[in-house]
């Protein structure tokens, strides 16, 4: 490796290999091998170099790139709740377009329910930090059957929604 990214798995499509996968080498096997290299979370340029007794060298130029925050995804636990006071977390993922959480993000996410609940606050908005590519709010139910409806956005996200059901 030539910068500042790091290898972190090997391979070569051999099955019966016993060789271990955390290394930065790997015997061929039916002329090839794999590497898999960790960025960093900055843009980087970096150069894999693969060299072998007896043969040409090869080096390969490549560049990496932050994760861009361009969705959020929700998640409830659980996603029943009685009509006493029991809290689900309800979790934002800030995502980039590959699906993957940005760690990076700390965007702000702002929460807003419909339907018989409030956050822990009492109120039926919220506005929370990501940390880590992820925001949590805790929401209650207030007696009633129904469903809630819970919906973070931020600027420049496309929103995400999560419905849970309030049952006695």
């Amino acid at each position: 490796m030539e910068g500042e990214e790091k290898i972190i798995g090997v391979g070569n499509g051999n099955i019966a290999s016993h060789e271990p996968n955390k290394v930065s080498h790997r015997k061929a096997y039916n002329g090839l091998c794999a590497v898999i290299v960790q960025t960093t979370t900055e843009p980087d340029d970096f150069r894999i170099v693969a060299t072998s007794p007896r043969l040409v060298s090869g080096k390969i130029s490549l560049m990496s790139i932050a994760p861009e925050p361009v969705s959020i995804v929700l998640d409830a636990k659980p996603m029943k709740l009685p009509t006493t006071s029991v809290e689900a977390v309800v979790t934002a993922e800030v995502r980039d377009r590959f699906g993957g959480i940005v760690n990076t993000a700390t965007n702000s996410v702002t929460f807003k329910l419909d339907g018989p609940a409030t956050f822990e606050s009492g109120l039926l908005e919220e506005d929370v930090y990501a940390v880590n590519g992820k925001a949590m709010v805790k929401i209650k139910s207030f007696g009633k059957k129904g469903k809630v409806m819970i919906v973070a956005f931020g600027i420049e996200l496309v929103p995400g929604r999560v419905q849970i059901t309030v049952e006695r």
